[in-house]
């Protein structure tokens, strides 16, 4: 590989970065979890779940810690649709895009 065909090659890997820096650090003003208040990190991680039973609690939570964990259990009986896996990276996506870490538990023992 000669030398200009490398620099083209660096030039659109580089183009490919979300950070704006040129030594790899990344701002915090960069990071769009930053840029979100706390209603819409609330709404995000409210529209993953049916229903909420204490709504002032997850407010707090959000409010108090900058990256809560949020844990996500099932249980696979029977053979796996393509449409819940996809069902539960969509979920993961929205819950770390509000900030959150997200740890699955499967209950495949008896599965």
């Amino acid at each position: 590989m000669d030398g200009s065909s490398a620099s083209g090659v660096a030039e659109a890997v580089g183009s490919l970065s979300i950070s704006n820096s040129q030594d790899g650090e990344q701002s915090e003003s960069s990071n769009p979890i930053n840029q979100l208040t706390l209603e819409e990190k609330y709404q995000i991680v409210r529209s993953v779940g049916e229903e909420c039973i204490q709504e002032d609690e997850l407010r707090n939570l959000l409010e108090k810690k900058p990256e809560p964990v949020c844990y996500d259990g099932f249980e696979p009986s029977g053979r796996m649709h393509i449409a819940q896996g996809v069902m539960k990276a969509i979920s993961v996506n929205k819950l770390t895009s509000a900030g959150c870490k997200v740890k699955i538990w499967i209950a495949d023992w008896f599965a």
